[in-house]
Protein backbone atom coordinates (compact mmCIF):
# COMPACT_ATOMS: atom_id res chain seq x y z
CA UNK A 1 0.00 0.00 0.00
CA UNK A 2 2.84 2.38 0.46
CA UNK A 3 4.37 1.78 -2.59
CA UNK A 4 0.99 2.44 -4.46
CA UNK A 5 1.13 6.14 -2.55
CA UNK A 6 4.57 6.17 -4.18
CA UNK A 7 3.80 5.62 -7.10
CA UNK A 8 0.88 7.92 -7.41
CA UNK A 9 3.52 10.66 -7.47
CA UNK A 10 6.09 9.34 -8.97
CA UNK A 11 5.22 7.23 -11.69
CA UNK A 12 7.71 5.57 -13.84
CA UNK A 13 9.45 8.31 -16.36
CA UNK A 14 9.18 5.73 -19.10
CA UNK A 15 5.06 4.41 -18.56
CA UNK A 16 3.44 2.77 -21.35
CA UNK A 17 1.63 5.83 -22.40
CA UNK A 18 4.83 8.01 -22.80
CA UNK A 19 6.33 4.95 -24.72
CA UNK A 20 3.62 5.01 -26.90
CA UNK A 21 3.15 8.72 -27.57
CA UNK A 22 6.86 8.40 -28.18
CA UNK A 23 6.47 5.83 -30.87
CA UNK A 24 4.06 7.98 -32.73
CA UNK A 25 6.35 10.83 -32.53
CA UNK A 26 8.65 8.56 -33.98
CA UNK A 27 7.04 7.01 -36.94
CA UNK A 28 5.60 11.16 -37.69
CA UNK A 29 9.05 12.36 -37.80
CA UNK A 30 10.73 9.62 -39.72
CA UNK A 31 8.05 10.31 -42.49
CA UNK A 32 9.02 13.74 -42.33
CA UNK A 33 12.76 13.30 -42.71
CA UNK A 34 12.69 11.01 -45.36
CA UNK A 35 11.47 13.94 -47.77
CA UNK A 36 13.94 16.81 -46.24
CA UNK A 37 16.76 16.01 -48.19
CA UNK A 38 14.65 15.67 -51.50
CA UNK A 39 13.42 18.86 -51.27
CA UNK A 40 15.99 21.15 -52.60
CA UNK A 41 16.27 18.87 -55.35
CA UNK A 42 12.68 18.03 -56.15
CA UNK A 43 12.49 21.65 -56.78
CA UNK A 44 15.36 22.23 -59.48
CA UNK A 45 13.40 19.58 -61.22
CA UNK A 46 10.22 22.19 -60.84
CA UNK A 47 12.84 24.53 -62.44
CA UNK A 48 12.15 26.40 -58.78
CA UNK A 49 15.09 29.36 -57.70
CA UNK A 50 16.11 29.63 -54.06
CA UNK A 51 13.47 32.39 -53.23
CA UNK A 52 10.81 29.62 -54.42
CA UNK A 53 12.31 27.15 -52.54
CA UNK A 54 11.92 28.93 -49.41
CA UNK A 55 8.41 29.44 -49.93
CA UNK A 56 7.90 25.67 -50.09
CA UNK A 57 9.46 25.57 -46.79
CA UNK A 58 7.43 28.48 -45.73
CA UNK A 59 4.39 27.15 -46.64
CA UNK A 60 4.58 24.08 -44.13
CA UNK A 61 5.93 26.13 -41.63
CA UNK A 62 2.95 28.96 -41.80
CA UNK A 63 0.29 26.25 -42.03
CA UNK A 64 1.65 24.81 -39.11
CA UNK A 65 1.91 28.27 -37.64
CA UNK A 66 -1.50 28.75 -37.59
CA UNK A 67 -2.63 24.94 -36.40
CA UNK A 68 -0.12 24.48 -33.31
CA UNK A 69 -2.20 26.81 -30.50
CA UNK A 70 -5.40 25.48 -32.01
CA UNK A 71 -3.81 22.02 -31.84
CA UNK A 72 -2.79 22.69 -27.89
CA UNK A 73 -6.31 24.30 -26.73
CA UNK A 74 -7.89 21.65 -28.56
CA UNK A 75 -5.76 19.22 -27.19
CA UNK A 76 -6.40 20.25 -23.80
CA UNK A 77 -10.31 20.05 -24.01
CA UNK A 78 -10.80 17.49 -26.58
CA UNK A 79 -8.19 15.13 -25.27
CA UNK A 80 -4.52 14.35 -27.12
CA UNK A 81 -6.07 10.97 -28.56
CA UNK A 82 -8.50 12.72 -30.56
CA UNK A 83 -6.20 15.65 -31.75
CA UNK A 84 -3.27 13.38 -32.49
CA UNK A 85 -5.40 10.64 -34.68
CA UNK A 86 -6.46 14.01 -36.69
CA UNK A 87 -2.86 15.24 -36.97
CA UNK A 88 -1.50 12.00 -38.06
CA UNK A 89 -4.14 11.65 -40.92
CA UNK A 90 -3.40 15.06 -42.09
CA UNK A 91 0.08 14.27 -42.31
CA UNK A 92 -0.93 10.92 -44.56
CA UNK A 93 -2.36 13.11 -47.24
CA UNK A 94 -0.41 16.25 -47.02
CA UNK A 95 2.55 13.54 -47.98
CA UNK A 96 0.21 11.62 -50.83
CA UNK A 97 -0.52 15.30 -52.56
CA UNK A 98 2.98 16.15 -52.77
CA UNK A 99 4.27 12.64 -53.70
CA UNK A 100 0.83 12.75 -56.66
CA UNK A 101 2.51 16.92 -57.77
CA UNK A 102 3.33 17.46 -60.96
CA UNK A 103 4.39 21.15 -60.91
CA UNK A 104 5.58 23.68 -58.17
CA UNK A 105 1.94 24.94 -57.17
CA UNK A 106 0.94 21.07 -55.97
CA UNK A 107 3.77 20.85 -54.33
CA UNK A 108 3.19 23.68 -52.40
CA UNK A 109 -0.58 22.87 -51.46
CA UNK A 110 0.70 19.74 -50.51
CA UNK A 111 3.23 21.05 -48.28
CA UNK A 112 0.96 23.64 -46.53
CA UNK A 113 -1.60 20.19 -46.14
CA UNK A 114 0.81 18.48 -44.21
CA UNK A 115 1.80 21.78 -42.44
CA UNK A 116 -1.88 22.47 -40.89
CA UNK A 117 -1.90 18.96 -39.58
CA UNK A 118 1.43 18.79 -38.15
CA UNK A 119 0.70 19.05 -34.56
CA UNK A 120 2.21 15.52 -32.89
CA UNK A 121 4.84 17.35 -31.38
CA UNK A 122 3.25 19.60 -29.34
CA UNK A 123 0.51 17.25 -28.30
CA UNK A 124 3.12 14.85 -27.14
CA UNK A 125 4.40 17.30 -25.43
CA UNK A 126 1.59 18.13 -23.42
CA UNK A 127 0.81 14.71 -22.76
CA UNK A 128 4.09 14.06 -20.91
CA UNK A 129 3.04 17.50 -18.90
CA UNK A 130 0.28 15.76 -18.10
CA UNK A 131 2.31 12.03 -16.59
CA UNK A 132 5.76 13.08 -15.79
CA UNK A 133 6.51 14.58 -12.35
CA UNK A 134 8.39 18.32 -13.26
CA UNK A 135 10.99 16.94 -11.37
CA UNK A 136 11.50 14.22 -13.64
CA UNK A 137 10.39 15.83 -17.54
CA UNK A 138 13.98 17.44 -18.49
CA UNK A 139 14.83 13.49 -18.97
CA UNK A 140 11.85 12.76 -20.59
CA UNK A 141 11.78 15.66 -22.90
CA UNK A 142 15.73 14.93 -23.44
CA UNK A 143 14.23 11.56 -24.72
CA UNK A 144 11.90 12.66 -26.82
CA UNK A 145 14.01 14.53 -28.40
CA UNK A 146 16.73 11.46 -28.97
CA UNK A 147 13.63 10.28 -30.56
CA UNK A 148 13.18 12.54 -32.76
CA UNK A 149 16.67 12.89 -33.57
CA UNK A 150 16.66 9.29 -33.98
CA UNK A 151 14.20 9.33 -36.93
CA UNK A 152 16.08 12.37 -38.50
CA UNK A 153 19.34 9.96 -38.11
CA UNK A 154 17.51 7.36 -40.14
CA UNK A 155 15.28 9.12 -42.11
CA UNK A 156 17.12 11.33 -44.51
CA UNK A 157 20.05 8.23 -44.83
CA UNK A 158 16.62 5.94 -46.29
CA UNK A 159 15.16 8.83 -48.49
CA UNK A 160 18.61 9.02 -50.24
CA UNK A 161 18.18 5.66 -50.93
CA UNK A 162 14.82 5.97 -51.64
CA UNK A 163 15.49 8.82 -53.97
CA UNK A 164 17.91 6.73 -56.43
CA UNK A 165 14.51 5.26 -57.81
CA UNK A 166 12.23 8.31 -58.47
CA UNK A 167 12.27 11.83 -56.36
CA UNK A 168 8.73 10.96 -55.51
CA UNK A 169 8.88 7.45 -53.97
CA UNK A 170 10.08 9.19 -50.20
CA UNK A 171 6.92 11.11 -50.37
CA UNK A 172 4.76 7.70 -50.79
CA UNK A 173 6.81 5.93 -48.29
CA UNK A 174 6.14 9.14 -45.97
CA UNK A 175 2.52 8.65 -46.66
CA UNK A 176 2.94 5.12 -45.47
CA UNK A 177 4.34 5.82 -42.54
CA UNK A 178 1.69 8.75 -41.32
CA UNK A 179 -1.06 5.79 -42.52
CA UNK A 180 1.12 3.44 -39.99
CA UNK A 181 1.32 5.97 -37.04
CA UNK A 182 -2.61 6.69 -37.01
CA UNK A 183 -2.96 2.73 -36.82
CA UNK A 184 -0.92 2.45 -34.24
CA UNK A 185 -2.43 5.35 -32.01
CA UNK A 186 -5.86 4.52 -32.27
CA UNK A 187 -5.18 0.68 -31.47
CA UNK A 188 -2.52 1.65 -28.43
CA UNK A 189 -2.77 5.15 -27.53
CA UNK A 190 -4.98 5.66 -23.92
CA UNK A 191 -6.08 9.73 -22.76
CA UNK A 192 -4.92 10.50 -19.99
CA UNK A 193 -7.15 11.01 -17.20
CA UNK A 194 -6.61 14.67 -16.41
CA UNK A 195 -7.99 15.56 -20.09
CA UNK A 196 -10.62 12.79 -19.98
CA UNK A 197 -12.23 14.78 -16.72
CA UNK A 198 -11.93 18.13 -18.42
CA UNK A 199 -13.38 16.80 -21.60
CA UNK A 200 -16.35 14.99 -19.68
CA UNK A 201 -16.83 16.59 -16.85
CA UNK A 202 -16.47 20.47 -16.98
CA UNK A 203 -16.50 22.40 -14.23
CA UNK A 204 -16.36 26.37 -14.24
CA UNK A 205 -12.38 26.00 -13.18
CA UNK A 206 -11.75 23.63 -16.25
CA UNK A 207 -13.88 25.60 -18.56
CA UNK A 208 -11.55 28.77 -17.88
CA UNK A 209 -8.34 26.71 -18.09
CA UNK A 210 -9.43 25.03 -21.66
CA UNK A 211 -10.63 28.24 -23.10
CA UNK A 212 -7.06 30.13 -23.57
CA UNK A 213 -6.75 32.96 -25.19
CA UNK A 214 -4.71 33.98 -28.29
CA UNK A 215 -1.08 34.81 -27.80
CA UNK A 216 -2.45 38.61 -27.77
CA UNK A 217 -4.49 37.98 -24.69
CA UNK A 218 -1.70 35.07 -22.77
CA UNK A 219 -0.45 37.73 -20.74
CA UNK A 220 -2.90 38.38 -19.03
CA UNK A 221 -3.92 34.82 -18.40
CA UNK A 222 -0.33 34.31 -17.08
CA UNK A 223 -0.68 36.86 -14.32
CA UNK A 224 -3.75 35.10 -12.75
CA UNK A 225 -1.84 32.09 -12.03
CA UNK A 226 1.69 32.58 -11.93
CA UNK A 227 4.05 34.75 -10.38
CA UNK A 228 4.96 38.22 -12.52
CA UNK A 229 8.58 36.83 -12.65
CA UNK A 230 7.49 33.37 -14.22
CA UNK A 231 5.61 35.26 -16.61
CA UNK A 232 8.25 37.63 -17.77
CA UNK A 233 10.53 34.46 -17.78
CA UNK A 234 7.97 32.20 -20.09
CA UNK A 235 8.28 35.40 -22.69
CA UNK A 236 12.05 34.68 -22.60
CA UNK A 237 11.69 31.04 -23.27
CA UNK A 238 9.15 31.83 -26.24
CA UNK A 239 11.39 34.51 -27.56
CA UNK A 240 14.38 31.65 -27.46
CA UNK A 241 12.38 29.65 -29.24
CA UNK A 242 11.47 32.25 -32.28
CA UNK A 243 15.27 32.72 -32.59
CA UNK A 244 16.64 29.90 -32.02
CA UNK A 245 14.84 28.33 -34.83
CA UNK A 246 15.07 30.99 -37.06
CA UNK A 247 19.03 31.13 -36.81
CA UNK A 248 19.25 26.78 -36.95
CA UNK A 249 16.36 27.17 -40.04
CA UNK A 250 19.48 29.09 -42.10
CA UNK A 251 21.34 25.21 -41.87
CA UNK A 252 18.06 23.27 -41.76
CA UNK A 253 16.62 24.69 -45.11
CA UNK A 254 19.64 25.91 -47.23
CA UNK A 255 22.50 23.33 -46.46
CA UNK A 256 21.57 20.85 -48.93
CA UNK A 257 21.09 24.01 -51.79
CA UNK A 258 24.40 25.11 -50.64
CA UNK A 259 26.83 22.00 -50.93
CA UNK A 260 25.42 21.49 -54.28
CA UNK A 261 26.27 24.99 -55.31
CA UNK A 262 29.55 24.44 -53.85
CA UNK A 263 30.95 21.40 -54.06
CA UNK A 264 28.24 19.67 -55.96
CA UNK A 265 27.12 17.27 -53.78
CA UNK A 266 23.70 15.27 -54.61
CA UNK A 267 20.63 13.86 -52.76
CA UNK A 268 22.90 11.27 -51.86
CA UNK A 269 25.46 12.63 -50.27
CA UNK A 270 23.29 15.48 -48.75
CA UNK A 271 21.22 12.48 -47.42
CA UNK A 272 24.32 10.78 -45.65
CA UNK A 273 25.49 14.33 -43.80
CA UNK A 274 22.06 14.95 -42.54
CA UNK A 275 22.38 11.15 -40.89
CA UNK A 276 25.64 11.56 -39.66
CA UNK A 277 24.39 15.04 -37.90
CA UNK A 278 21.42 13.29 -36.68
CA UNK A 279 23.88 10.71 -34.71
CA UNK A 280 26.35 12.99 -33.43
CA UNK A 281 22.77 14.70 -32.20
CA UNK A 282 21.85 11.75 -30.82
CA UNK A 283 24.30 10.53 -29.17
CA UNK A 284 25.18 13.65 -27.06
CA UNK A 285 21.08 13.98 -26.03
CA UNK A 286 20.99 9.77 -24.46
CA UNK A 287 24.66 10.36 -23.37
CA UNK A 288 25.54 13.38 -22.37
CA UNK A 289 23.06 15.87 -21.71
CA UNK A 290 21.28 13.92 -18.59
CA UNK A 291 24.71 14.09 -17.05
CA UNK A 292 25.68 17.26 -17.70
CA UNK A 293 21.96 18.68 -16.77
CA UNK A 294 22.39 16.92 -13.11
CA UNK A 295 25.81 19.20 -13.24
CA UNK A 296 25.21 22.25 -14.53
CA UNK A 297 21.19 22.89 -15.05
CA UNK A 298 18.69 23.50 -18.30
CA UNK A 299 19.74 27.28 -18.32
CA UNK A 300 23.53 26.83 -18.47
CA UNK A 301 22.97 23.95 -21.23
CA UNK A 302 20.68 26.21 -23.02
CA UNK A 303 23.22 29.25 -23.12
CA UNK A 304 25.68 27.46 -24.08
CA UNK A 305 24.07 25.14 -26.50
CA UNK A 306 23.03 28.62 -27.98
CA UNK A 307 26.26 30.15 -28.64
CA UNK A 308 27.66 26.79 -29.97
CA UNK A 309 25.07 26.32 -32.40
CA UNK A 310 25.75 29.89 -33.90
CA UNK A 311 29.48 29.34 -34.42
CA UNK A 312 28.74 26.16 -36.04
CA UNK A 313 26.43 27.70 -38.32
CA UNK A 314 28.91 30.82 -38.87
CA UNK A 315 31.39 28.03 -39.69
CA UNK A 316 28.96 26.37 -42.54
CA UNK A 317 29.38 29.86 -43.96
CA UNK A 318 32.99 29.89 -44.61
CA UNK A 319 33.05 26.33 -46.58
CA UNK A 320 34.60 27.54 -49.93
CA UNK A 321 36.66 25.64 -53.10
CA UNK A 322 37.75 22.37 -53.61
CA UNK A 323 35.91 19.91 -50.65
CA UNK A 324 39.44 17.83 -50.42
CA UNK A 325 40.92 21.27 -49.38
CA UNK A 326 40.42 22.29 -45.41
CA UNK A 327 37.72 24.60 -46.08
CA UNK A 328 35.72 21.68 -47.57
CA UNK A 329 35.01 18.30 -46.11
CA UNK A 330 37.72 19.02 -42.97
CA UNK A 331 35.99 22.37 -41.90
CA UNK A 332 32.56 20.73 -42.71
CA UNK A 333 33.04 18.11 -40.39
CA UNK A 334 34.24 20.61 -38.09
CA UNK A 335 30.95 23.13 -37.96
CA UNK A 336 28.79 20.19 -38.11
CA UNK A 337 30.06 18.74 -35.24
CA UNK A 338 30.08 22.21 -33.01
CA UNK A 339 26.39 22.54 -34.55
CA UNK A 340 25.28 19.22 -33.47
CA UNK A 341 26.60 19.56 -30.03
CA UNK A 342 25.04 22.85 -29.62
CA UNK A 343 21.06 22.09 -30.91
CA UNK A 344 21.16 18.55 -29.12
CA UNK A 345 21.57 20.60 -25.48
CA UNK A 346 19.83 24.04 -26.26
CA UNK A 347 16.64 22.07 -27.27
CA UNK A 348 15.40 20.07 -24.58
CA UNK A 349 17.07 22.54 -21.99
CA UNK A 350 14.90 25.16 -23.38
CA UNK A 351 11.30 23.26 -23.61
CA UNK A 352 12.36 21.81 -19.97
CA UNK A 353 12.35 25.45 -18.85
CA UNK A 354 9.49 26.58 -20.65
CA UNK A 355 7.20 23.28 -18.82
CA UNK A 356 9.12 24.11 -15.60
CA UNK A 357 7.26 27.83 -15.47
CA UNK A 358 4.05 27.39 -16.94
CA UNK A 359 0.94 26.09 -14.62
CA UNK A 360 -0.50 22.52 -15.08
CA UNK A 361 -3.40 23.61 -16.78
CA UNK A 362 -1.96 25.46 -19.41
CA UNK A 363 0.78 22.78 -20.50
CA UNK A 364 -0.61 22.39 -23.95
CA UNK A 365 -1.32 25.96 -24.44
CA UNK A 366 2.00 27.24 -23.64
CA UNK A 367 3.43 24.67 -25.84
CA UNK A 368 1.53 25.07 -28.04
CA UNK A 369 2.15 29.21 -28.41
CA UNK A 370 6.02 27.88 -28.28
CA UNK A 371 5.60 25.35 -31.65
CA UNK A 372 3.90 28.09 -33.02
CA UNK A 373 6.56 30.82 -32.45
CA UNK A 374 9.01 28.27 -33.93
CA UNK A 375 6.87 27.77 -37.09
CA UNK A 376 7.32 31.39 -37.26
CA UNK A 377 10.88 31.41 -37.59
CA UNK A 378 10.63 28.66 -39.76
CA UNK A 379 8.19 30.32 -41.99
CA UNK A 380 9.86 34.37 -41.80
CA UNK A 381 13.30 32.39 -42.01
CA UNK A 382 13.01 30.49 -45.65
CA UNK A 383 11.57 33.41 -47.16
CA UNK A 384 14.23 35.90 -46.13
CA UNK A 385 17.32 33.21 -46.41
CA UNK A 386 15.89 32.09 -50.07
CA UNK A 387 16.08 36.15 -50.95
CA UNK A 388 19.79 36.69 -49.63
CA UNK A 389 20.94 33.55 -50.71
CA UNK A 390 20.20 34.59 -53.98
CA UNK A 391 22.70 37.32 -53.56
CA UNK A 392 25.39 35.27 -51.61
CA UNK A 393 25.49 32.22 -50.64
CA UNK A 394 27.04 32.25 -47.18
CA UNK A 395 24.78 35.34 -45.89
CA UNK A 396 22.34 33.73 -44.78
CA UNK A 397 24.72 31.24 -42.70
CA UNK A 398 26.02 34.33 -41.20
CA UNK A 399 22.84 35.99 -39.83
CA UNK A 400 21.63 32.83 -38.96
CA UNK A 401 24.87 32.36 -36.34
CA UNK A 402 23.76 35.86 -34.85
CA UNK A 403 20.42 34.90 -34.17
CA UNK A 404 21.51 32.04 -32.24
CA UNK A 405 23.68 34.60 -30.51
CA UNK A 406 21.28 36.41 -30.00
CA UNK A 407 19.47 33.61 -28.41
CA UNK A 408 22.26 32.82 -26.23
CA UNK A 409 22.06 36.45 -24.25
CA UNK A 410 18.32 36.09 -23.91
CA UNK A 411 18.91 33.01 -22.15
CA UNK A 412 22.00 34.31 -20.04
CA UNK A 413 18.73 37.03 -19.12
CA UNK A 414 16.36 34.42 -18.55
CA UNK A 415 19.10 32.77 -16.34
CA UNK A 416 19.79 36.54 -14.25
CA UNK A 417 16.13 35.98 -13.77
CA UNK A 418 15.80 32.88 -12.12
CA UNK A 419 18.78 33.43 -10.03
CA UNK A 420 16.75 36.51 -8.60
CA UNK A 421 13.29 35.06 -7.91
CA UNK A 422 12.70 34.24 -3.93
CA UNK A 423 13.50 31.23 -2.87
CA UNK A 424 9.75 30.08 -1.80
CA UNK A 425 9.42 30.71 -5.80
CA UNK A 426 11.98 28.97 -6.82
CA UNK A 427 11.03 25.92 -4.61
CA UNK A 428 6.99 26.44 -5.47
CA UNK A 429 7.88 24.93 -8.95
CA UNK A 430 10.47 22.36 -9.69
CA UNK A 431 14.16 22.90 -8.77
CA UNK A 432 15.37 22.78 -12.20
CA UNK A 433 18.90 23.24 -11.02
CA UNK A 434 18.90 20.67 -8.54
CA UNK A 435 17.29 17.51 -10.01
CA UNK A 436 19.22 14.67 -9.20
CA UNK A 437 18.30 11.50 -11.31
CA UNK A 438 20.60 8.30 -11.29
CA UNK A 439 21.25 6.27 -14.24
CA UNK A 440 18.70 3.37 -13.10
CA UNK A 441 15.96 5.89 -13.73
CA UNK A 442 15.19 6.17 -9.76
CA UNK A 443 14.58 9.97 -8.68
CA UNK A 444 16.80 10.59 -5.52
CA UNK A 445 15.23 13.94 -3.32
CA UNK A 446 16.57 16.93 -4.24
CA UNK A 447 17.55 19.35 -0.67
CA UNK A 448 14.82 21.42 -1.20
CA UNK A 449 11.56 19.55 -0.57
CA UNK A 450 8.97 20.43 -3.60
CA UNK A 451 5.39 20.48 -3.42
CA UNK A 452 5.11 16.67 -4.81
CA UNK A 453 7.06 15.29 -1.83
CA UNK A 454 5.26 17.20 0.60
CA UNK A 455 2.21 15.91 -0.52
CA UNK A 456 3.91 12.18 -0.57
CA UNK A 457 5.02 12.86 3.26
CA UNK A 458 1.52 13.62 4.41
CA UNK A 459 0.23 10.75 2.25
CA UNK A 460 2.29 8.20 3.78
CA UNK A 461 2.08 9.67 7.42
CA UNK A 462 -1.96 9.18 7.00
CA UNK A 463 -1.01 5.78 5.54
CA UNK A 464 0.71 4.63 8.42
CA UNK A 465 -2.05 6.61 11.33
CA UNK A 466 -4.82 4.28 9.82
CA UNK A 467 -2.61 1.13 9.86
CA UNK A 468 -1.68 1.46 13.31
CA UNK A 469 -5.27 2.47 14.45
CA UNK A 470 -6.50 -0.42 12.56
CA UNK A 471 -3.59 -2.74 13.99
CA UNK A 472 -4.56 -1.37 17.51
CA UNK A 473 -8.25 -2.03 17.33
CA UNK A 474 -8.49 -5.79 15.82
CA UNK A 475 -5.56 -7.18 17.30
CA UNK A 476 -4.51 -5.11 19.87
CA UNK A 477 -1.50 -4.53 18.62
CA UNK A 478 1.09 -1.52 19.61
CA UNK A 479 2.98 -0.40 16.78
CA UNK A 480 5.67 1.73 17.41
CA UNK A 481 7.26 4.08 14.92
CA UNK A 482 9.88 7.35 14.97
CA UNK A 483 7.90 10.56 15.09
CA UNK A 484 9.59 12.01 12.10
CA UNK A 485 9.73 9.28 9.29
CA UNK A 486 12.89 9.45 6.92
CA UNK A 487 11.70 9.53 3.80
CA UNK A 488 13.45 7.91 1.36
CA UNK A 489 14.23 5.01 4.28
CA UNK A 490 10.72 4.03 3.55
CA UNK A 491 11.37 3.69 0.14
CA UNK A 492 14.29 1.83 0.25
CA UNK A 493 13.08 -0.69 2.41
CA UNK A 494 9.76 -1.39 1.04
CA UNK A 495 11.45 -1.29 -2.49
Amino acid sequence: EYMGVVRTFYPTMLSAGVICVMLTVFIDMLGLSIILPIIPFLSLKFHTSAQQLGFIYAGYAGAQMISSPVTGRLSDKYGRRTLLLWSLFGSFAGFMVQALAVDFVSFLIGRIIAGLFGGSVPIAQAYIADTVPKNQRPRVFAWMGSVMTIAFMFGPGIGAGLSQFTLQTPMFVASILAACAWVFTWWKFRETKRTEQQATQPTQDNQNQSEVPPLSSQEGKLDKQTSSQHRVLIILMWIISLTGVLGFSSYLYFFGLFIFDTFGFGSLEFGFISMAVSILSVVNQMGTYPAAQRKFGNHTLNIIGSFAMGLGILLVGLLRGNARSFTGIPLMCIALLIMSFGYSYSTPASTALLSHYTAPSQQGAVLGISQSLQALARTIGPIVWGALYSGNHALPFVLGAICSAVTGVVGVVAFVLHKRLPQDQQSSAPAVETDRVTEEGDVELSRMQNEEESELVVALRAEIARLRQRLQEYENVTLTLPAELELDSLVAAQS
